[in-house]
């Protein structure tokens, strides 16, 4: 049964910052904390995430019935991506350089995307991408994740780039200060708070 994602789940601020967060804690390696175990969990966060829509992901679904292999193949590329996006924004949120095999593959799964990619007028006089998703094309939904994890790559400040330091999610501080040190402040915050609370106290 796939997971109910909440809004708890999205704090990335951005679409390939969630999605290199769909491991619960990226800190504490005891347990299994995957939260993505199947090509149908896959589905199941990027319609949450808006990555696709709940049309584009029931035909999906229908074509890993169909083509479970195709499907588990889409799946291991799916999770290679995840966590090659996720070493290269935890290196830049440190301030180290991240490896260039992993810039290498971020900028290839973007090239891969730009043939599902047009540019149509947005309703503000601007241009917005869409995608053109088929229904047979079971590794369509990481096309606008490459093209967000290029985005953020390609930009020119990266201050705002941070790790959470309970969790290690990634996350893009929007707050004034600048000053967020939690990818939540309801559970990461709180834990926080209780765990030194509890430092005192003993």
């Amino acid at each position: 049964m796939s997971k109910d994602w909440d809004d708890d789940d999205f704090v990335g601020g951005c679409l390939s910052l969630d999605f290199a967060n769909t491991v619960d804690d990226r800190v504490d390696d005891s347990s299994d904390q995957e939260l993505l175990r199947n090509y149908d969990d896959l589905l199941s966060w990027a319609r949450a995430a808006g990555a696709i829509t709940s049309e584009t992901a029931d035909q999906l679904s229908d074509l890993a019935t169909k083509h479970p292999k195709k499907a588990a193949s889409a799946f291991k590329r799916a999770i290679s991506l995840r966590e090659t996006i996720y070493r290269t924004f935890a290196a830049l949120s440190d301030g180290r350089s991240p490896h260039e095999k992993d810039i290498e593959s971020v900028c290839s799964a973007f090239a891969d995307a730009g043939r599902r990619l047009s540019v149509v007028p947005s309703g503000d006089a601007g241009i917005e991408a869409h995608w053109r998703l088929e229904p047979e094309d079971a590794d369509g939904l990481l096309a606008p994740i490459a093209f967000s994890a290029s985005k953020l790559l390609l930009c020119n400040d990266l201050r705002r780039l941070k790790q959470c330091h309970a969790c290690g999610w990634l996350f893009l501080d929007q707050s004034k200060g600048g000053r967020r040190r939690w990818c939540d402040m309801k559970t990461c915050g709180n834990r926080a708070k209780v765990t030194r609370f509890r430092q005192k106290a003993r």
